[in-house]
């Protein structure tokens, strides 16, 4: 399984490297900048993109329409933490916003509705509790959101969401207060099993 993580200058991007490697995956870790030069036209092979987290607003980072055309391509899945959260809902329309509060290690707990227990396929109703890292939120319009799966918090902040090639978190699977860190991968590793088989 072939995935690219793209680094955004934050420590956090190699506890999720060490996460993925004890999945068994093959990741290789590129500077976020090197997106742009991304070509993947030659190959049939399919491919895991991961944005981590990173310092600042996604406009700093420019990589919108590069999130857009690889969302065309059917052999691509695109995963976002953090900021990688932030960049791929901008790249469907979200405002990003300042966050109803500042949260820099605070533990949130998530309860999972039939959509998204079915999304991650599991069958029992998981009690998770998750880390959180933010100053900045996704917020979303109704016209907005229509194509995807979203998961809003009290504050009506989007901190998951998901449709058939993407899905991104707000929270750092790599943390130790997320407790099924290996959960938030399974979206991720089932499109790589499924697309390899093909």
């Amino acid at each position: 399984m072939r995935i690219y993580l793209y680094d955004f200058e934050d420590s956090f991007t190699y506890n999720i490297y060490s996460l993925l490697k004890k999945l068994n995956c093959e990741v290789e870790v590129f500077h976020w900048s090197k997106i742009r030069e991304l070509d993947i036209s030659g190959s049939k092979q399919p491919l895991g993109i991961i944005y981590g987290p990173g310092p600042g607003h996604p406009d700093e980072y420019d990589i919108i329409d590069k999130i857009n055309y690889l969302k065309s391509i059917d052999r691509v899945f695109q995963m976002g933490i953090c900021l990688g959260h932030q960049l791929l809902a901008q790249s469907f329309g979200a405002k990003i916003v300042n966050a109803s509060k500042v949260i820099h290690g605070s533990n949130e707990d998530l309860v999972l509705s039939e959509k998204w227990l079915s999304f991650f396929k599991v069958n029992d109703d998981l009690k998770i509790k998750v880390q959180r890292y933010n100053s900045l939120a996704v917020n979303y319009s109704f016209e907005d959101s229509r194509e995807l799966n979203l998961y809003l918090n009290s504050c009506q902040e989007c901190v998951m969401q998901a449709n058939k090639n993407t899905f991104s978190i707000q929270f750092h699977p790599d943390s130790v207060g997320t407790n099924k860190p290996f959960l938030f991968f399974r979206p991720l590793i089932k499109f790589l099993e499924r697309n390899n088989e093909d």
